[in-house]
């Protein structure tokens, strides 16, 4: 279900001094896709990350419902409609959980700017689990 706009708000919590965001996801992951946007809790109208302040991305992490049998997912951090070159890989080595960290300051974003995550698949399965993506900000 969608989450009412005062529990999304209020939907992060703090973590080694950054901001901790959650809410993206993708149920029943298809096999094969390209780039596709995430939606946020559920909806488009939160697919993109806006923050009121300059910030970069710290840690992006990728759980899965149930793990890889085959195949592989990407999830890429795409600032202002760029891949940043931030991204989390599920495969053999990585079939259920998978955090991919940077130096505060790698991967900045202004003020405004939108920040999305887009899935990949290649060969995946099972397509009956659900994806589930997060980020961690630091303010620049």
């Amino acid at each position: 279900g969608m989450l009412s706009s005062a529990a999304a708000e209020g939907a992060y919590v703090r973590r080694r001094g950054a901001l901790f965001l959650m809410g993206w996801g993708q149920a029943n992951v298809p096999g094969s896709q390209s780039a596709v946007t995430l939606d946020r809790y559920g909806t488009s109208l939160h697919r993109p990350l806006i923050l009121p302040f300059a910030a970069s991305i710290v840690s992006l992490m990728v759980v899965m419902s149930a793990a890889r049998t085959a195949g592989t997912l990407t999830v890429q951090v795409y600032i202002e409609g760029a891949a940043s070159g931030l991204e989390a890989v599920i495969d053999g080595d990585n079939p259920l959980t998978v955090e991919e960290t940077a130096a505060a300051g790698e991967y900045p974003f202004d003020a405004g700017e939108q920040v999305t995550l887009r899935i990949t698949t290649s060969g995946w399965t099972p397509t009956s689990a659900d994806v589930h993506a997060f980020v961690e900000v630091s303010a620049t």
